[in-house]
């Protein structure tokens, strides 16, 4: 079991409530564990009683939870919320708990995930690929397990970050053709598209192959986290000037030689035209360090025992 600090000197029972774990993993592999970063999975299970999570850290997920207490208020009849079933997938006992699913007819069932997100997602209608894949799995082993027939899924997107301020202000400002308008309020429900069951299964067995092979290398041997697991921007050069913002169109370079032919390209411009205030001088290259988020901002409980993040995240390389 992790350990747990309490720097900020919480009261007691907000201490207990936030600490309270109420997840006991069943199974060989949860559908959240397997959809997430291997080497996070891993080192959580290799270093579950090292494990060190201040307190108010989990401030958001237990804001998740809370979610679930709401739903639970709807007393819709036959409904079932999250009841934890065990499917037996490829040799291994898959766990899983579905937020909601409830009857729409008398023989379908609508299956909801909810999600503690950023206006900044559901602004620009992102779906992420692991919701997909483990709304589809949901729907293709409750409707094994329990003889459902679960034939829509939906995410309940909760926006901690929206704002009514940002909302009035925003509307103000746009038409009715602008893209990506502020979202009206702070829950936005968007639609789970389907996969096959080939295509789930597939995707299960991949999950579990890459999860066992890894299992046979030491901590400082397995496999990296991608940019999208690490939830970062990429790193790049951007030709600035001397107010410290880029130039139109010069930013984002993968190279700082990329960044210097945009630069010359300007600088012969302007000395051409003799009008333009892009003189030389008047600009210089800057690197832009990408940010690791999940690793950078304390989401990741298992980062201390990662060399992916003591060698190359805490430490800039640049």
């Amino acid at each position: 079991m992790p350990q747990y600090t309490n720097k900020y000197n919480l009261p007691l029972p907000v201490f207990k409530a936030l600490t309270k774990d109420l997840y006991d993993k069943k199974g060989d592999y949860s559908v959240t564990e397997l959809i997430g970063p291997v080497k996070i999975g891993i080192l959580k299970d290799r270093h579950k009683d090292d494990i060190v999570i201040e307190a108010s850290d989990l401030l958001w997920s237990m804001r998740g939870e809370s979610m679930h207490y709401i739903a639970q208020k709807a007393e819709l009849p036959n409904s079932v919320i999250e009841r934890r079933i065990i499917a037996d997938v490829f040799d291994k006992e898959l766990s899983m708990k579905a937020d909601y699913i409830y009857p729409i007819s008398s023989n379908q069932h609508e299956l909801l995930d909810f999600k503690d997100t950023k206006v900044f997602v559901a602004k620009n209608g992102m779906i992420k690929s692991e919701w997909i894949w483990q709304s589809n799995i949901y729907r293709l082993m409750y409707n094994r397990e329990m003889d459902l027939n679960i034939t829509r899924m939906k995410n309940v997107l909760f926006l901690g970050d929206w704002k009514y301020a940002e909302r009035w202000i925003k509307h103000a400002a746009q038409d009715e053709n602008t893209q990506n308008p502020y979202p009206d309020i702070p829950i936005v429900v968007v639609d789970i598209p389907e996969k096959s069951e080939s295509e789930i299964l597939e995707y299960i067995k991949n999950r579990i192959v890459m999860f066992e092979d890894a299992k046979q290398f030491p901590d400082d041997e397995l496999p990296d986290c991608t940019e999208s697991e690490r939830w970062a921007d990429p790193s790049a050069y951007a030709v600035v000037k001397k107010t410290g913002n880029a130039v139109p169109g010069g930013k984002d370079f993968k190279t700082r030689a990329d960044a210097e032919a945009f630069q010359e390209s300007r600088w012969c411009k302007a000395e051409e035209k003799k009008t333009s205030s892009i003189k030389r001088g008047d600009t210089h290259i800057e690197y832009r360090r990408g940010e690791s988020k999940r690793c950078e901002r304390g989401y990741c409980p298992v980062r201390e025992f990662c060399k992916q993040y003591k060698t190359e995240i805490r430490k800039d390389p640049f």
